[in-house]
């Protein structure tokens, strides 16, 4: 079955002076998904967020929304459209119930406040006022303004940074919930955990490009690194690790991307060699006698992945 895309990106560029903060980006979304923008700070992630709201007129390039340009048409858009960006201010004076009856005031239709508390996990702190709310608490009462309007887009700039644990889970449950019910969710993020649970699909930023689109796990399934950990009973040298790898076993040097010591007797290299390295050191133990113990051959997980993309 075909689907309409909700969102649709073509050769999009923004800039700011001498700054190309977004370039040549190209992407649809289709309804009921999680996308991620995923990417350092500065990799555009907010920018495009600000463009698909309306709040960013690209350089170049055009933008769809719902089928409407967002700047040209941002009023309809934003009846459609939940948005938390990064930076909210909040009256500490005032209950959480009145503050989300007041946002209902800017729409003509909008969610009944007890199911809107409900769905967020707030709805036995709705007599609180906002100042006595917890650091999560907070942050999932902006996640309920950005869903008063009953959206069938949703769009979060890193919704849970500076959260607890439990706090993140809290986050994680809601937006769980709004993909089962058909909304599309494009969050920002650059916590590889919560992108790896909740995405349906990743947009890899970096300076502007998006460099991969993918899966969580195509992206681990297409990297085809490995990481090999191990102990030895001989004290080893990073530097001589790779040397002896290289230029006595015949380990191409650009295949060993990482190799790092973890005192007192453990190693970890990652590399896309994983069976001629472990034959490698097999035969230097032998040859040497020391010991080679707890040999673990693991694939990257997406944070792995991840670093290693932006390293390279």
């Amino acid at each position: 079955m075909e689907h309409r895309p909700i969102v649709s990106i073509e050769n999009m560029n923004i800039k700011y002076k001498q700054i190309h903060a977004v370039q040549n980006v190209n992407f649809d979304i289709i309804p009921g998904q999680i996308i991620g923008l995923l990417g350092p700070n500065g990799a555009g992630k907010t920018s495009i967020i600000e463009s698909i709201i309306g709040l960013r007129k690209p350089t170049s390039g055009t933008i769809s929304v719902f089928g409407l340009n967002p700047w040209k048409h941002r009023r309809s858009i934003h009846l459609w459209t939940g948005i938390q960006l990064q930076v909210t201010s909040l009256p500490d004076d005032e209950t959480v119930v009145r503050f989300v009856r007041l946002f209902r005031h800017f729409y003509p239709e909008s969610m009944n406040e007890d199911d809107l508390l409900s769905t967020t996990d707030l709805l036995d702190q709705k007599n609180k006022r906002i100042g006595k709310l917890s650091g999560g608490q907070k942050q999932r009462l902006v996640l309920a303004l950005a869903l008063i309007n009953n959206p069938r887009l949703v769009l979060l700039d890193e919704p849970t940074t500076g959260l607890d644990p439990a706090a993140r889970r809290s986050i994680w449950d809601t937006l769980t919930r709004l993909k089962s019910n058909n909304r599309t969710i494009i969050m920002a993020t650059h916590m590889m955990d919560e992108a790896e649970l909740l995405c349906d699909r990743i947009l890899f930023l970096n300076k502007g490009e998006i460099i991969e689109d993918t899966t969580p796990s195509n992206i681990s399934q297409k990297n085809n690194t490995s990481l090999i950990q191990f102990r030895a009973s001989k004290s080893l040298d990073r530097s001589e690790i790779v040397a002896r790898l290289t230029t006595e076993f015949g380990v191409p040097d650009s295949s060993i991307f990482n190799c790092q010591v973890i005192p007192p007797d453990k190693y970890e290299i990652t590399t896309d060699k994983a069976d001629v390295v472990v034959a490698s050191l097999g035969s230097w133990s032998i040859s040497e006698n020391w010991q080679l113990n707890d040999l673990q051959i693991k694939k990257p997980s997406l944070e792995d992945v991840y670093i290693e993309m932006f390293r390279r």
